[in-house]
């Protein structure tokens, strides 16, 4: 190039003005081209027509935000200021090169108030792509978008908008990406396809690569069972289809199979019950397949293990899909698979060590199944770049291979839940420096915590050794100054609790699960400011005695049941501010029932059963809180009459005051908690005649009034009255009398069913008829207290003055288990209808007549 350069411009080639032409060309040139690769946008983007430039500042001006900068608008939209150029300067526009706005870009800008705010957008008519998605609108889409025919991407994803997908976006021809995603939730539908329906919708969009639907309820009962055809036949050139939690049904029709092109595809959350189809395994440029808790049910086709460009699988939450995992080829199975969730299912057989070694693979979740069989040494003999491996909740047993300690990459170990054995030295760990979260709970091994050294052993988050055969608190833990979540529950290990616990991970944040243990009280007390900031204590089942040992003030869930702790502190409230679940069940405390408890703003559960408290509970039931589900106080010394009123936002699901000395008649203030399943009055000296206005609780299941003092006939029932889901009738040992009424029976619908019915609840009692436990679950810091409330469907009506025919139509209660009539005044022939209940296992009509 040189040469050439001297060449031409040497004095014999050119006359002079000649030669300055040629330089003065090249410097023109240089220059252009440096302006080009400094900034590449230049060539594009136009400068800023005024007309857009106002028509953007108008809809700056209209919009509202629910956080702003110092200026008043988001940091976002500071960037849009009229001595600037809109097509160069202002974040998220983008020009064409004669200065027309083609994309405007407003995502996740805190945007909240009524669409009519954005009027001024379908002005903008040149635009190609508009993003307004993460926002908070909470309103209807407007109206007007086919006033941009030239839009190719529109994007209102998870911003709040309600109601009916508008007709003017099935006019926008040239769409090739649509995203009308709605955050997924179940109890609320916050969009709907009905008129326009989804055949409307998509019909003219024949250039669309990209769908996403996502928790928008399409409402035609016909379309939820045939959307695969609309697609197929309106959608030729689909790529991206996500259909997550859209009231979709039925079975997948052969037509989906025409979508060839398909790269993603998500269905989860529906509810198809149905085989994944053979043809799922012919999509062979699909890259993503999600169809997490949608009813699957059979064998996964082999073939889908087989997919050469996958990349995310997850099959998760479908418990009555099954199928065994297929060896995996190292030349064209899965190489590029990076996340393989396949939780809670059925799959079974043995984990083939293939799996391990596939290139890509980060995510391996296969917990909550029915894998068997051992994993050898040769498992992980050629370490994967796996970080999550989950395999908890299954049946693998063996020892645990040591090979997995050539895993350096992995950061979540679980382990749990298996029937792995013999012994694991813990310091094996220590080769796993990025290791975050590590549980090996609910085995059959014993953990060897010796040897451990603490400053190599990894700064884990949490650390679950529940049932490890475990005698002391392991030493290294002073040291793992991260933890915030740590579970010891269920070992043998005894003596005083360790005064630095309360040092761990500079104070446990999340969870301390020490229950099922024999530790006692800590020989110092802990402080005032210990545990701060611990949000889950769970140390039941000890042997802890005196005062409460740790009262954490910021704590969601604090369980004490099953100690021997005989007194709580007066001011027990200012430590529950926070708490949703407190219990002290099955101690031995004593005293009154602090007043200011059952008022806790917060509280759901409140367990206090099995203790020796006294006194009156009408300050608590006059100041309970709208909030609490649970109030457990049976089993006590309780007194003194129950008229206080109950309040008119009553959330209680579980009354039980079974086990005092309380009298009185009860208050009818009881008819306000309309969410009502389990009342239990047993054994106290309750008076007064049958209560009739229980009938108006329609969820009531278990009714208990046994060993009172209640009198008189049961009579017929009043209108609206009718215990439409009553499982347990126990009316036992008071003073009823007059005949037994069959117009009762015919109201007890379900035990009419002959069905046994489990349902969730909250609560619990030591009756040997009923169960209804409280399970305390966590996700992330909501926490939540379900338990499946199983049930024995009972009539116990014995020990009263009852006379009169037995009513033949007690035969109708086809889910009766137990039956108890004795010791009353009946008299006449056995019902021979009691011979069609098929469930019967107990019944006793001795000593009548």
């Amino acid at each position: 190039m040189r040469t050439v350069l001297h060449h031409l411009f040497s004095p014999n080639s050119f006359p002079i003005m000649m030669r300055f032409n040629i330089m003065f060309s090249c410097l023109v040139i240089s220059v252009l081209c440096f302006l080009l690769l400094c900034n590449s946008s230049w060539a594009v983007e136009g400068q800023c027509l005024d007309e857009q430039r106002h028509l953007l500042l108008h809809l700056k001006h209209n919009l509202s935000f629910s956080s702003s900068s110092e200026y008043g608008v988001p940091v976002g939209l500071s960037s849009w200021d009229f001595n600037t150029d809109c097509c160069r300067s202002w974040e998220g526009v983008e020009c064409n090169q004669i200065g027309e706005v083609i994309g405007l870009d407003l995502s996740d800008k805190s945007i909240v108030g009524s669409t009519d705010e954005l009027a001024s957008l379908f002005h903008l008519s040149h635009l190609q792509g508009l993003n307004l998605g993460h926002n908070y609108f909470n309103s209807a889409i407007p109206s007007g978008f086919d006033r941009l025919p030239h839009l190719t991407h529109l994007d209102l994803s998870n911003s709040y908008f309600v109601g009916q997908i508008p007709i003017g976006i099935s006019r926008l021809m040239r769409l090739v990406s649509l995203d009308l995603s709605a955050f997924i939730t179940r109890e609320n539908d916050l969009l709907k396809l009905e008129n326009p329906n989804l055949r409307m919708l998509v019909g003219n969009l024949s250039e669309l690569r990209e769908l996403r639907l996502d928790g928008v309820n399409i409402s035609l009962d016909k379309e939820r069972n045939e959307w695969a055809q609309i697609l197929s036949s309106s959608l030729p050139k689909l790529q991206v289809l996500s259909f997550f939690n859209c009231s979709l049904s039925g079975s997948f029709h052969s037509s989906l199979s025409k979508l060839h092109s398909l790269t993603e595809l998500g269905l989860s959350l529906n509810n198809f019950s149905a085989e994944i189809p053979e043809f799922f395994g012919s999509f062979s440029n699909l890259t993503v397949l999600e169809l997490v808790d949608c009813g699957l049910k059979g064998n996964v086709p082999q073939r889908i293990f087989t997919l050469p460009k996958l990349q995310y699988l997850d099959l998760s939450d479908n418990p009555l899909l099954e199928g065994s995992l297929p060896e995996f080829s190292q030349d064209n199975s899965l190489q590029y698979l990076s996340t393989l969730d396949l939780s809670s299912c059925r799959f079974n057989g043995p984990i083939p060590a293939s799996l391990f070694a596939l290139p890509s693979l980060m995510i391996l979740d296969l917990s909550y199944n029915q894998f068997s069989g051992h994993l050898d040494e040769s498992t992980f003999e050629s370490p994967p770049q796996i970080e999550k491996l989950d395999l908890g909740g299954n049946k693998l047993e063996g020892p645990i291979p040591l090979s997995i300690f050539h895993i350096s990459s992995l950061v979540h170990v679980y382990l749990n839940s298996n029937q792995f054995n013999g012994t694991l030295e813990l310091n094996r760990f220590e080769a796993l420096t990025n290791l975050s979260v590590l549980d090996l709970s609910e085995n059959l091994l014993s953990i060897d915590t010796n040897n451990i050294n603490s400053a190599l052993f990894p700064k884990v988050s949490t650390l679950w050794l529940c049932s490890c055969n475990l005698r002391v608190f392991p030493n290294f833990l002073q040291n793992q100054s991260r933890l915030i979540d740590l579970d010891l529950s269920s070992n043998n290990i005894g003596g005083n609790l360790p005064s630095w616990i309360d040092n761990i991970g500079n104070g446990l944040v999340f969870q301390l699960n020490l229950s099922n243990n024999s530790l006692e009280n800590p020989i110092q007390p802990f402080s005032n400011n210990s545990f701060r900031e611990l949000k889950y204590l769970d140390l039941h089942s000890n042997l802890f005695s005196g005062p409460l040992p740790i009262l954490p003030p910021s704590a969601i869930s604090l369980d004490y049941s099953k100690n021997n702790c005989s007194f709580m502190p007066s001011n027990i409230s200012s430590f529950l501010s926070y708490a949703a679940f407190f219990s002290l069940a099955s101690n031995n405390v004593h005293g009154q029932l602090p007043e200011s408890l059952c008022s806790v703003g917060r509280l759901q559960v409140l367990d206090l059963s099995n203790n020796s408290l006294s006194g009156s509970i009408q300050s608590c039931i006059e100041g309970m809180g709208g909030g609490l589900k649970v109030l457990n106080l049976q089993r006590n010394r309780l007194s003194s009459t129950m008229n206080a009123s109950l309040p008119k936002d009553c959330a209680l699901r579980t009354f039980d005051l079974n086990g005092n000395q309380l009298e009185g008649q009860l208050s009818s203030s009881l008819g306000y908690c309309t969410m009502l399943e389990v009342i239990n009055l047993g054994n106290n000296q309750f008076t007064g005649t049958f209560p009739h206005w229980l009938g108006n609780l329609a969820t009531l299941r278990i009714l208990v009034l046994r060993s009172n003092y209640f009198y008189g006939p049961v009579g017929v029932p009043q209108p609206g009255y009718r215990f439409p889901k009553l499982q347990i009738v126990d009316i036992s040992s008071n003073r009823f009398s007059g005949k037994l009424s069959f117009e009762w029976i015919k109201l007890w619908d379900l035990m009419r069913n002959d069905k046994h019915e489990t349902g969730l609840s909250l609560g619990y009692s030591t009756f040997s008829y009923y169960r209804d436990e409280v399970t305390v679950t966590s996700k992330g810091l909501e926490i939540e207290y379900v338990k499946i409330l199983t049930i024995l469907t009972l009539v116990d009506l014995s020990n009263n003055a009852f006379e009169g025919a037995i009513p033949k139509e007690i035969g109708e209660l086809k889910a009766l288990c137990i039956l108890n009539l004795s010791r009353n005044a009946l008299t006449g022939p056995i019902p021979s209808s009691i011979g069609n209940l098929k469930q019967l296992e107990s019944f006793d009509l001795s000593q009548n007549q």
